[in-house]
């Protein structure tokens, strides 16, 4: 898909792997600034429908990266949640961008969905081997539950 003339939404385009997209979106793909949109989390509630419809209106491409993360503690000490909030994120942006009528959206995962003594260099079909990391296993099996 030629991307230099779409409308671009991308959710957790601030973080570390979404600020490297949006960089090569704009660098080698050569997409005008003006056309991506990084909603952020302080206007743009993702887990709310009215918001996720909100931050992809107008829109022709979806890369969704937005989820609840905050490091390994926090993924410790906060499995159930954290799930339950990546999963309703990732959901209500699906849904927004089928009734927006998007183009394309590109769900994106983590090397944390697969199971932890999984084999490097990964291949897919490893991703359902066995459980992730128990460490980070909210995070890693909201990522598999929405690998598409």
């Amino acid at each position: 898909m030629i991307l230099k003339n779409k409308k671009i939404v991308v959710t957790g385009g601030a973080g570390f792997i979404g600020s490297h997209l949006v960089e090569n979106l704009i660098k080698v793909r050569k997409v005008n600034p003006k056309n991506i949109k990084i909603p952020r989390s302080k206007t743009y509630d993702l887990r709310i429908f009215a918001s996720a419809k909100k931050a992809i209106v107008g829109s022709d491409v979806v890369f969704n990266l937005a989820c609840d993360v905050g490091g390994s503690s926090y993924s410790r000490l906060h499995p159930a949640k954290q799930c339950y909030n990546a999963l309703l994120i990732a959901l209500q942006v699906i849904e927004a961008a089928k009734e927006q009528g998007v183009e394309k959206i590109v769900m994106v995962s983590s090397t944390c969905a697969y199971p932890e003594d999984a084999q490097q260099p990964f291949k897919e079909d490893d991703l359902y081997g066995g459980l992730p990391n128990p460490s980070l296993d909210g995070y890693g099996m909201a990522k598999r539950m929405t690998a598409f």
